[in-house]
């Protein structure tokens, strides 16, 4: 059974030191036909964007396994917010 999609495996897989508007693509490219998989998407996104603003260090360390470097949660959750804006606007979904 697939686990579900996590921060961490969307920075490291996705992100990997490409630019937030590939991934975007490329993420929104795999989520599209499949409804289960958008949602998990979005939900680690809009997840890890919590949790960075609450301070969680995880997801300094899951933005920083793509190869952008951030050194503290503010710059960590700017980079997972223009990370989840550019998939829904590829998927067309207006927040």
């Amino acid at each position: 059974m697939p686990r579900p999609e996590t921060i961490e495996n969307i920075f490291g897989a996705y992100v990997n030191q490409d630019t937030l508007e590939d991934a975007a693509t490329w993420l929104a490219s795999n989520a599209r036909a499949d409804a289960a998989y958008r949602e998990e998407v979005l939900v680690a996104l809009r997840d890890a964007e919590e949790r960075g603003t609450a301070g969680d260090s995880s997801v300094i360390a899951a933005v920083n396994r793509s190869g952008y470097l951030v050194s503290n949660s503010d710059e960590a959750v700017e980079l997972v917010r223009e990370l989840r804006c550019l998939t829904e606007r590829q998927l067309q979904i207006h927040r």
